[in-house]
């Protein structure tokens, strides 16, 4: 393990953590493997240590559906994204978005480029959503740690420790999709590192803490 990657909770919250070092595997203690589809992992494309790389249009990692990936509230979604790619309209980084006869189940976070900025949906029901995007642009070639959080009827989105933006929302319908890493509905084009998924909802302190301390600085709570 190199300097700045998480150590899990626990696998009871942390349902979800890829170090992306070399391969896909769930070290958070669920062992809820990846399947890799033209994903390429190099230190180039990592932030600590080794990253990956979703430069296709179908590359992403695959993650099968459980019940223990079906959360509808009171969860974080965080991961850190280098993106160089303005070309196309949208990147989704993670989703697990599900579409029957018109009805939207589960989530994604994605940035829409034409205004560069991170979205995170999440999806009730029929054509029902809550959505939320970032004040501020992101650009090309940065790194940017990305905290998504949903918390009873409230959602928020951390860029680089600091609160960026929250709303109100609803309930959040469970997808029985597969969980997808570097893909939602359209390709990342981007680099990715240190992605994880909690089931409880990380404090602003929390995350702040986090960031602080990936970057060697050692934040105290």
């Amino acid at each position: 393990m190199s300097l700045g990657e998480a150590i899990s909770e626990g696998s009871s919250v942390e349902k979800i953590l890829l170090h992306l070092n070399g391969n896909s595997n769930d070290d958070s203690g669920n062992g809820y493997n990846g399947v890799d589809t033209n994903v390429v992992y190099s230190k180039n494309y990592g932030k600590f240590n080794e990253g990956a790389q979703f430069a296709q249009s179908n590359s992403k990692i695959t993650i099968a559906d459980n019940s223990a990936l079906r959360f509808t509230n009171n969860f974080t979604v965080s991961f850190w994204m280098y993106t160089t790619d303005t070309t196309v309209a949208d990147h989704s980084y993670i989703g697990k978005l599900r579409v029957v006869a018109g009805s939207y189940t589960g989530f994604i976070v994605h940035r829409y480029n034409p205004t560069k900025k991170i979205g995170f949906v999440i999806f009730k029901g029929g054509t029902q959503l809550d959505d939320l995007y970032t004040t501020g642009d992101t650009y090309a070639n940065a790194w940017y740690r990305i905290d998504c959080v949903k918390q009873d009827n409230s959602m928020k989105i951390y860029i680089n420790g600091m609160l960026n933006n929250s709303r109100t929302c609803g309930n959040m319908q469970y997808s029985t999709e597969p969980l997808y890493i570097g893909y939602g509905y359209t390709s990342a084009g981007a680099d990715l590192d240190e992605v994880r998924i909690r089931t409880r909802a990380l404090s602003a302190q929390e995350i702040q803490k986090e960031y602080t301390n990936s970057l060697g600085r050692f934040a105290i709570l």
